[in-house]
């Protein structure tokens, strides 16, 4: 039983770090308004890369952190992101295993990370991974209270509350994020306290 556990749990961080590489060129992609299909290329020479080097983790270690046509060094944050992504997936199985709370888990992660990258690219909080996502999540948040009875939503409002009070100590910081306020309460609000700890790393990431 313990053997099947680890099986899938290394199943969902190669899962883990292949969505997180795909939200990353999500992120990237919708806001230079090109196609989601086209081949990944470098950034600097231009050249299509070859299947393995878009390999999730191994992609970036098998060439040393730099391009193989033109050498030039790749940003590390690509490889922290899956990295990150298939560690929290992972976890989120291991703890979690086939449960509705996994799939909670999961989305929620989803929704974070796309937003996450489009903000930390362009500074724009990427309204279409609030659209599809965020609805899913709260329909998940009222089920589980309904029949669970965990105080699921009772988390959910604190998670709101603390992500609001977020998002208003940073308009000093940056007065762009006011707008973002009423987003900040639904994020929240779907993530709840739990969640909002474990993935503060990804908000981060956007601020």
């Amino acid at each position: 039983m313990l053997a099947l556990q680890i099986f899938y749990t290394v199943y969902f961080f190669m899962m883990g770090a292949l969505f997180a590489s795909f939200y990353n060129v999500v992120g990237i992609r919708v806001y230079e308004h090109c196609s989601l299909l086209r081949s990944s290329q470098c950034p600097k020479c231009n050249h299509k890369l070859r299947w393995c080097d878009i390999i999730p983790i191994f992609g970036y270690l098998i060439n040393g952190g730099k391009c193989h046509f033109c050498k030039e060094p790749i940003h590390i944050k690509h490889f922290l992101i899956e990295i990150f992504g298939g560690t929290l997936l992972a976890l989120s199985f291991w703890f979690l295993g086939f449960s509705v709370e996994f799939l909670y888990a999961f989305l929620i992660f989803s929704m974070l990370l796309v937003i996450a990258v489009a903000y930390y690219e362009y500074h724009k909080i990427m309204n279409q991974a609030i659209y599809i996502f965020l609805p899913i999540a709260l329909i998940i948040t009222i089920y589980l209270e309904l029949t669970t009875h965990s105080g699921i939503l009772y988390k959910s409002f604190i998670g709101a509350g603390v992500l609001a009070l977020l998002t208003y100590l940073l308009r000093f910081i940056n007065p762009n994020n006011k707008k973002y306020f009423v987003y900040s309460i639904a994020v929240g609000f779907a993530v709840n306290f739990e969640g909002l700890l474990l993935l503060l790393p990804i908000i981060g990431l956007g601020m």
